[in-house]
């Protein structure tokens, strides 16, 4: 003989709960009815209003969310470590903007529960951490985790392998063009006063004293100004 969920199967975006009483069917209010989470789980005459029906409740928006807007993206594991890292260091500064903006008696105190309706409607107290420092302070947890995780899979050494390469060979390019470009003195020099071993000596001696100091001095600046800059020079 079929038993109830063969002869009355769920419905999406219904309550599905059993009847009381012995009477057949389910529940066809809509899903979270009279519920703080209207659109999932029970309805409230079917336990929808108890932890577990809003915890798990919560948990299916979070999924349905994080498949609306959770678009696949290629990313290696070091890539996504620093994403981590930086997603991280935002929500430390938005719950710490949130803290701030809290009364300091509303840091340890502050309404916990809430009931909406009927003769004893209420507000419940208690002395509790705010929401807000409790995020915080579980997302630095988080931060610490991260960076330990950073620092044991070596993602700083490896995110900086291609900046160091790029520097050398954005030196490397200066050194060649900084060695035609003497090459190109000396020869004009030599057609204007002959090969005077002395005068090229000077301009040597001069060019090699000069050239390194100020080309550190400018790159040092622009990098300052721009950390990117090595980048960009480099393509």
């Amino acid at each position: 003989m079929p038993d109830d969920d063969q002869l009355f199967p769920d419905e999406p975006g219904k309550c599905n709960g059993k009847l009381s009483k012995g009477k057949p069917g389910k529940c066809r209010r809509p899903a979270g009815w009279g519920t703080g989470h209207a659109g999932h789980g029970r309805c409230k005459l079917h336990g929808g209003k108890t932890p577990s029906h809003n915890k798990s409740a919560q948990v299916a928006i979070a999924k349905q969310e994080a498949a609306k807007y959770g678009t696949p993206i290629e990313m290696g594991p070091a890539e996504s470590l620093l994403a981590e890292l930086a997603r991280t260091h935002g929500w430390i500064a938005f719950f710490e903007s949130q803290v701030g903006d809290l009364k300091v008696n509303e840091l340890g105190w502050g309404q916990t529960r809430r009931k909406i309706g009927g003769e004893d409607r209420s507000a419940t107290y208690e002395a509790k951490p705010s929401i807000w420092y409790q995020l915080l302070r579980d997302e630095r947890k988080h931060l610490i985790a991260v960076i330990d995780s950073c620092t044991k899979s070596g993602v700083a050494e490896h995110m900086m392998r291609p900046a160091e390469d790029q520097g050398r060979l954005v030196a490397g390019v200066i050194q060649r063009s900084f060695a035609s470009m003497l090459e190109a003195v000396l020869a004009a020099l030599t057609g204007e006063f002959g090969a005077d071993s002395r005068v090229q000596t000077v301009v040597v001696e001069a060019w090699a004293e000069n050239t390194r100091p100020i080309v550190k001095r400018d790159l040092t600046a622009v990098l300052a100004s721009n950390p990117d800059a090595v980048g960009v020079m480099a393509s």
